[in-house]
This record gives C-alpha cells, sequence and structure tokens, in this order.
C-alpha cells in the first residue's frame, strides 16, 4: 500500500514538471509576438515582410504612365442634330489601360463645322464624317474614332429645273432637292412632281408646246406637311412657220379718221405667235381706204 502511494506521487512530480517547460515555451513564443508585432499565425508583420504578403520587402507599386490615348464613341452614327459620348482610354506600356478623365482629356473634331462638343457630349448638325479623336497631356490619338452624321426627317423640298427657259416642243430636266432641317440633302426621299395639264411629265423631265409661264411643284408623300418650294417655267414661242399682219389696237370695227398702227409677228408650229416684226411697203385693198398717218406704219381710215 506504501508502494502504491509512492509510486502515484512520483507521476505526478514527473507531470508538474513537463507542464511548468511548456510554460516556458508559450512565455518565449509570446515575447517574439511582442518583437514582430500583431500579425498572422505564421509570423508575418503589418510591414508587409513576412512570407504571408504578396510584395517582396522593398517592393513599390510602380505608377501609371501612358504612352497613348485611344477615342471610343458610343454610338458612331448618328442623326444631324443628334449626339454621342466620347471616352478617352490611356493606356501604358505594358498595355494596362485608365479611363482618363474629363478635367484631364481634350476631344477634337475636324472637320470641327456644326459640331459642338460640351465635355465628352458631342453633337453635330452637317451630314458626313468627322474624325474624333482625344488627347492626354501630350498625347494625341493618331488613329481618330470616325463619326458619321447622316441627314435627319426631311422638313424642304425644292424644285429644280435644268433649265428655267426652254422653246415650245422642248422639254427640261426636273429634279427634286429634298433637306432636313439643317440643309442637309435627304438622300433617297420619294418624291412626286406636280405641273399644270399644258405640260407632260415624263420619266427624264418635263415637255411643253404651249408658250406662258407654268408653275412646277416638287412634293414628299410621307411628308406633306413640309414646305414645298416651286419653279417656273418659261416656255418661248418656237421658230416661225407662218406670218401673219395685225393691227395693234384689234377691234370689231373702227372709225373713219381713226388711226391704227399695223404690225407683223410670225407663228410657230404650235401655234404659239413669236414677237413683233418689223414691216415694209405695207399696202391696203383698196388702198383708197388707208391713208399714212405719221410713218412707222400707222395709217388712217379714210372710208368705211
Amino acid at each position: 500500500m506504501t508502494r502504491s502511494r509512492l509510486l502515484i506521487v512520483l507521476i505526478l512530480a514527473l507531470s508538474l514538471a513537463s507542464v511548468t517547460h511548456c510554460g516556458s515555451s508559450a512565455s518565449d513564443g509570446g515575447s517574439n509576438t511582442d518583437a514582430l508585432g500583431e500579425g498572422t499565425e505564421d509570423g508575418a508583420g503589418d510591414d508587409g515582410t513576412g512570407p504571408g504578403k504578396d510584395t517582396a520587402p522593398g517592393d513599390e507599386e510602380t505608377p501609371f504612365t501612358a504612352v497613348s490615348v485611344d477615342t471610343v464613341l458610343d454610338s458612331a452614327t448618328i442623326g444631324a442634330g443628334g449626339q454621342t459620348t466620347v471616352s478617352c482610354v490611356a493606356s501604358d506600356a505594358e498595355g494596362n489601360t485608365e479611363i482618363v478623365v474629363e478635367a484631364d482629356a481634350t476631344v477634337t473634331a475636324t472637320p470641327d463645322e456644326g459640331v459642338t462638343a460640351d465635355g465628352f457630349a458631342l453633337s453635330a448638325t452637317l451630314a458626313g464624317d468627322v474624325a474624333v479623336a482625344c488627347g492626354f497631356g501630350d498625347l494625341l490619338d493618331d488613329s481618330p474614332a470616325i463619326l458619321t452624321v447622316t441627314a435627319a426627317a426631311p422638313m424642304l423640298v425644292t424644285t429644280v429645273l435644268g433649265a428655267e427657259e426652254i422653246e415650245a416642243g422642248a422639254s427640261t430636266t426636273v429634279s427634286c432637292r429634298v433637306e432636313d432641317e439643317y440643309g442637309n440633302q435627304v438622300a433617297g426621299a420619294s418624291t412626286t412632281i406636280d405641273a399644270p395639264p399644258e405640260l407632260t411629265v415624263g420619266a427624264t423631265g418635263v415637255t411643253g408646246e404651249q408658250a406662258g409661264e407654268w408653275e412646277i411643284l416638287c412634293t414628299v408623300p410621307s411628308a406633306p406637311d413640309i414646305e414645298s418650294v416651286p419653279a417656273t417655267l418659261t416656255i418661248l414661242p418656237g421658230a416661225a412657220v407662218e406670218f401673219e399682219v395685225y393691227l395693234k389696237i384689234e377691234r370689231d370695227h373702227y372709225s373713219v379718221d381713226e388711226k391704227v398702227t399695223v404690225k407683223g409677228r410670225g407663228i410657230d408650229a404650235y401655234g404659239n405667235k413669236t414677237a413683233d416684226i418689223d414691216l415694209v411697203d405695207v399696202s391696203a385693198a383698196p388702198m383708197e381706204t388707208l391713208e399714212v398717218a405719221t410713218g412707222d406704219n400707222k395709217f388712217i381710215f379714210l372710208a368705211e
């Protein structure tokens, strides 16, 4: 019984000594933690020098240095009066990119007629292609983005004649110019040509035989309320094929001693009367009824 108690006391003593040794080691480890600072379990500290950090000791992040700038449009095609947004993207030598803020960027448009820039918002009113280039510091995009501006909705149609004067029997071309509110021509707009019944409208133009002034009007059926500007075609008499004499003042009857002027004029193939023709050696039958008054083919009636 005495030997059993002695064995138990010996085991307890050995256990107590082991616990005391472990506590001393933990105390040493704690002093190491104080030296490194509060870090991860593997001993990495806040200074990033431990293996738990991606950045090696002494490394610093390299600042972004742009070597080029590119221009990006959110819409490459707009209607006249429309708007697109420009983005300026800078790249460094490694191919990393950054969006340039509006305060640090410039936007250049070529040609700039009809183009308005409000920061990165770009609008244009003239149809055609516009080269848009971003600038950033000393850098300028050497391959600009192309903005295509198309015509807006029709607002005006104008009638255009190939010739405003033609002779009777001749023809001239008629074209209809359709424009938007900015003066851009609207290509492909369907049009019709309205003309008086005295004229003949064909596929290539208009023909007329009757002398006079005639109004021709283009319309756009899809936009009947837009403004239409007509053109006036003047048809002149053609070459005379007949000749006639007439009195300057033509009446059913004249009085004795009344003065009259005798004139001459030609008539073309379509019955149009030409301008007056000077007469030479005017005679009447019977001659006793007329007498020269003051010359210039002016005569007086002498009898009924």
